[in-house]
Order: structure tokens, then sequence, then C-alpha cells
């Protein structure tokens, strides 16, 4: 996370608070507990709801840190960027 600048690789969304507390959380790209690989290149810096969506397979990651958006859902973002 702090490679990311606390900013989620997915929005961009940054939320800091003075108790040294963000909004992102430090995701496994590969499942940490199919692979056991905790090296920081198999992490990445999403913010709570992109986390949840990567874990859901909203989204996925290759190996070049390209993201690629599943089809496979609806959505509606009244207020924010939509994920497709």
């Amino acid at each position: 996370m702090h490679s990311c600048n606390y900013k989620c690789a997915f929005c961009g969304m940054k939320v800091t608070m003075s108790i040294k507390q963000n909004i992102v959380d430090g995701a496994h790209i590969k499942p940490f507990a199919k692979f056991s690989d905790n090296r920081i290149d198999n992490g990445i810096s999403l913010c709570k709801n992109h986390h949840w969506a990567f874990d859901k397979g909203l989204f996925t990651i290759y190996d070049n840190y390209k993201i690629i958006v599943s089809n496979n859902f609806q959505e509606e973002s009244p207020n924010s960027k939509p994920m497709k």
C-alpha cells in the first residue's frame, strides 16, 4: 500500500486519517491460501469496494498488472465512475 501511495490501483481513491488509517487494503493477486505467495509483486492496493469486487471475480489482473473487467455483472453507479 505504501508503494502505491495508499491509493486504490483501480479507481485512484485515497482517504487517510491522522491516526494512520486509510481506506485501501493490500490484496493478493494470486490467492495466498493457494499459492502462499506474500511477495510484494503479488500484491495490489485496492479500496474496500474494489477489493471485494476483485475477490468476487468482477475483475482480474494479468501478470503485467493490466486490469480486465468481467462482463458478467450489472452495475448502477449514479454518483461515481462505473467499473465497465
